[in-house]
């Protein structure tokens, strides 16, 4: 959607670009407005915004990947479910943000969209371990429910193109070579055997 415009009206080279390019503004950004929301503090959100903008994730996808250079959705999605959760007096407004990011993120990367739907159940158990009291409000399950009833929908709309691209043999792989690109839970914690 970034790069459309430009790439129409343009070349496809200045869409690209301009799309890694605003990649790295709305992910600056779009921490930095978080962090300063949940600190109050201008400096933290500065300081968390440029180490998520150019952190060396993002550096090294920097050419030839640019659905993995879509990480701008992130904050914005997390954010909104914060508010979601901690119930602040306009809770739909950060539900409508999650909501939007998360569809964002289905449409930039299946992976991402795959990985958030993970994280987002241990962001919830999270605020759960740590906010026990909103087991017995009914209004959070509610808006709980409700985020679910537009965020799953909106999630499958946007994995429906690549699950019909799945029944195609061009983007079938073998279960080996899927295991040797895909993260296990030592990677998080032993370093690569392939590193130098």
């Amino acid at each position: 959607f970034i790069g459309l415009p430009f790439s129409f009206f343009s070349t496809p080279a200045l869409g690209y670009n301009l799309s890694i390019f605003f990649s790295f503004v709305l992910s600056g950004v779009g921490v930095y407005l978080w962090v300063r929301r949940l600190t109050g503090n201008t400096a933290a959100g500065i300081l968390a915004g440029a180490i998520f903008a150019f952190a060396p994730y993002r550096m090294s996808h920097l050419f030839g990947h640019l659905n993995l250079m879509g990480t701008q959705w992130f904050p914005f999605y997390f954010w909104g479910l914060s508010e979601l959760l901690d119930a602040h007096r306009q809770a739909w407004k950060g539900g409508l943000l999650a909501c939007v990011s998360l569809g964002l993120i289905g449409l930039t990367s299946q992976y991402y969209l795959y990985m958030t739907l993970i994280l987002t159940a241990v962001f919830v158990l999270g605020y759960l371990l740590f906010n026990p009291t909103c087991l017995r409000q009914p209004g959070f399950w509610r808006r709980l429910a409700g985020f679910a009833a537009v965020a799953l929908p909106l999630a499958a709309l946007c994995a429906a193109p690549y699950i019909r691209l799945t029944g195609q043999d061009s983007l079938a792989h073998s279960l080996e070579e899927a295991r040797v690109w895909s993260a296990s839970p030592t990677d998080f914690l032993l370093p690569s055997p392939r590193h130098f």
